[in-house]
């Protein structure tokens, strides 16, 4: 009787140790598996340069030469006052140069223009405004406005009509674009401002412009002030 009770004893530590195995042995076996993705990524380049060199008037005009170009920047009298030296007369005309944009960016970006300067002062006659010159803003399908200061009376509002033709045009390029073959000399993608003050429309205009050069030699000349901003912007 003590036997079997001794190997019923045996028989319930085994099975006791048997549970406590299998119950440890659930703590750490288990299925698992994992992966850690990665990946490096740089900075975009960038790397424009925008730049402008020349002058869109001179200081002289040859009877064979009356074309000259610019840059973005420029201020002209129609007569020599004060550091002022370059002048406009009846029968010249000259062309903003394309500004130089260079870099490749891996980014799409959009060029855009602003006037931050436009200023016609002194283009009266007898008190009245006159001013003669032609203002042809042009771009990569061609002239986009032919703007005469004859059409207007408000000097203001001539110089509006320029500000604003020149701030509507723009051009976009997708990423890795190579700018500097887009506004090369040969590109026609720039923006082109050019004016022309044309020798005779009239005998009455004749007089008229007789009259600014003659306001010129008294020192009190009319003048024009154009300044363009050219920004090269990421775009989405």
């Amino acid at each position: 009787m003590k036997k079997n009770k001794m190997m019923r004893a045996a028989s319930a530590l085994l099975i006791a140790v048997l549970l406590t195995t299998c119950a440890v042995s659930g703590t750490f076996a288990k299925y698992t598996t994992s992966e850690t993705g990665s990946d490096t990524a740089r900075v975009a380049k960038w790397g424009v340069e925008v730049t402008a060199e020349g002058t869109m008037f001179a200081d002289a005009y040859a009877t064979d030469d009356t074309k000259i170009t610019t840059i973005t920047n420029s201020v002209v009298s129609a007569g020599m006052v004060k550091d002022i030296k370059e002048v406009v007369a009846p029968g010249t005309e000259g062309t903003m140069a394309a500004v130089k944009i260079i870099g490749k960016p891996e980014v799409a970006v959009e060029v855009t223009y602003k006037a931050t300067e436009i200023e016609f002062e002194g283009w009266t006659v007898e008190d009245n405004t006159y001013c003669p010159i032609i203002i042809t803003i042009s771009g990569k399908n061609g002239v986009i406005a032919t703007l005469k200061g004859t059409d207007y009376t408000d000097i203001n509002a001539f110089e509006d009509e320029i500000a604003r033709f020149i701030g509507e045009y723009s051009q976009i390029y997708e990423a890795n674009t190579d700018l500097s073959l887009m506004y090369a000399d040969t590109s026609e993608d720039d923006l082109v401002v050019s004016w022309e003050w044309p020798y005779s429309t009239s005998d009455d205009n004749d007089k008229k412009d007789t009259e600014l050069g003659d306001q010129a030699a008294k020192i009190n000349p009319a003048t024009i002030k154009i300044a363009i901003e050219t920004t090269v912007t990421q775009i989405d």
